[in-house]
């Protein structure tokens, strides 16, 4: 029974190292850089900060670069 199992799984390590999966870019979409968030547990806030920088740099605006903290602010004082 163990070499049963012990040859399954050699084989199906053998048969997963043959894919070769190559992704390409359909479309590349300008972004600031991936800020990191640590332990603050704020991960809405990067989020929705992310996207709001996305949507700007689409408008034409450049060099953005928003607060998430700021937001975060405002919501724990609300």
């Amino acid at each position: 029974m163990k070499k049963l199992i012990l040859v399954s799984c050699i084989a199906l390590t053998g048969l997963s190292s043959k894919a070769q999966y190559v992704f390409t870019d359909v479309t590349n979409i300008d972004r600031t850089e991936i800020k990191n968030q640590a332990r603050t547990g704020t991960c809405w806030s990067f989020s929705t900060t992310s996207f709001l920088e996305s949507e700007a740099i689409r408008l034409g605006h450049e060099g953005v670069d928003f607060s998430e903290m700021h937001n975060v602010l405002r919501v724990y004082q609300d």
